[in-house]
């Protein structure tokens, strides 16, 4: 008996939290929950990623795409992000780059080897 109140307690609690934040995410706009996102997890100054994106379109055909990401935290706060797409052989090469400075401010570029 004691253990089923126990998990009617731990399930009404959960239930209740989610409800509390479930209220606040529907306030914030998609840019709040990106800086509230960014403000709570830890920043390391440099950070190389190997990524494999899968996108879907509405038919459900698929395509991948594999990129290099490479991200940068200045101690000024400016954070920098490049995207260095490998496959398929018709992307290879194109870099997307984006900074945001420490106001939130952003700035994005596009880098196209066949154009260089």
């Amino acid at each position: 008996m004691k253990t089923v109140f126990y998990n009617s307690l731990l399930f009404l609690s959960a239930a209740l939290a989610s409800a509390v934040y479930a209220e606040q995410a529907v306030e914030l706009t998609g840019r709040e929950i990106m800086e509230e996102v960014h403000s709570r997890h830890q920043q390391y100054p440099y950070v190389y990623e190997e990524q494999l994106m899968v996108m879907r379109d509405r038919n459900g055909k698929r395509d991948t795409r594999k990129v290099h990401r490479y991200s940068r935290v200045e101690k000024d706060g400016t954070a920098k992000f490049m995207l260095v797409f490998d496959y398929p052989r018709e992307i290879n090469g194109v870099a997307v780059l984006a900074m945001r400075d420490p106001s939130g401010s952003m700035s994005k570029s596009i880098y196209l080897p066949a154009f260089a």
